[in-house]
């Protein structure tokens, strides 16, 4: 996972590129594209990183964070959280 960077700094900006040639998925965080996007980003969410990240824990893990508390989802019934602050899809 990349996360906020332009790809120009080196030598972290090796590491990405190292494990690209391990074949491992890269996926990218940013509010812009950067230099590895094009070239070896195979999964590109643009936005800022607490947006995004706050999104994929909820889709992942159905836990909202908000108001710095974290409230729980449960689909068969049980608590259910009243709002969800972001979409991950909106972008």
């Amino acid at each position: 996972i990349i996360i906020g960077t332009t790809g120009e700094v080196m030598p972290s900006s090796l590491i990405p590129l190292e494990a690209k040639k391990k074949k491992s998925k890269i996926i990218e965080i940013n509010t812009a594209p950067s230099d590895f996007t094009p070239a070896i980003t195979d999964v590109f969410l643009q936005g800022k990183a607490t947006d995004v990240l706050e999104n994929l824990l909820f889709v992942l893990t159905g836990i909202v964070l908000w108001n710095e508390h974290v409230k729980y989802w449960h689909s068969e019934g049980g608590l259910k959280h009243r709002r969800v602050p972001y979409d991950i899809f909106e972008n």
